[in-house]
């Protein structure tokens, strides 16, 4: 939470999944609400975010895979903000990867201050409707596919970290 609050305040926060050496399949997170924030940290090679960013639902996970190209970001040299909601996936590695996904559960309006407290996220940053669609404004909406072949990709939001935080 205190990293969290260094390098993306006011980011609203209710979870973090901790992964240890786990290339996700392809998936799209079901109850998320707003943007995740991903970093990814440890001494590997490849474990790169395969992120759909024009996914809206409207197609299979299946025929993403076989049909589009995903944007490939390095979770390990960037943190990146994504809408977890829209396919992605964890690329292959080599070597010991962790991972910390920090994000909001749909079911954040229901988290009183005592909850916070009691789970150890009182230092998070308490979300709102108004702040969460703030950060959505960050993620560019999706397009759908397939997509006109010469449609640029829409930029995802993303910051270099130090090179001392990706192997800490």
């Amino acid at each position: 939470a205190r990293w969290m609050k260094q390098h993306v305040p006011d980011f609203p926060c209710t979870s973090i999944s901790v992964n240890k050496d786990y290339a996700g399949r392809m998936h799209r997170d079901a109850f998320n609400a707003g943007p995740s924030v991903l970093m990814a940290l440890g001494d590997f090679a490849g474990g790169c975010l395969e992120y759909w960013p024009d996914d809206d639902r409207r197609v299979s996970e299946a025929m993403l895979q076989n049909k589009e190209r995903p944007q490939v970001l390095d979770a390990k040299v960037n943190t990146v903000m994504f809408d977890g909601c829209r396919a992605h996936a964890v690329s292959p590695f080599e070597g010991r990867r962790y991972s910390l996904v920090f994000f909001t559960t749909g079911s954040w309006d229901k988290c009183d201050d005592e909850t916070m407290l009691a789970y150890g996220l009182s230092s998070f940053t308490r979300p709102t409707k108004e702040r969460l669609q703030e950060l959505a404004a960050n993620v560019p909406q999706a397009r759908g596919y397939p997509l006109a072949r010469d449609a640029p990709p829409p930029v995802v939001a993303k910051w270099p970290r130090p090179a001392s935080q990706a192997t800490a």
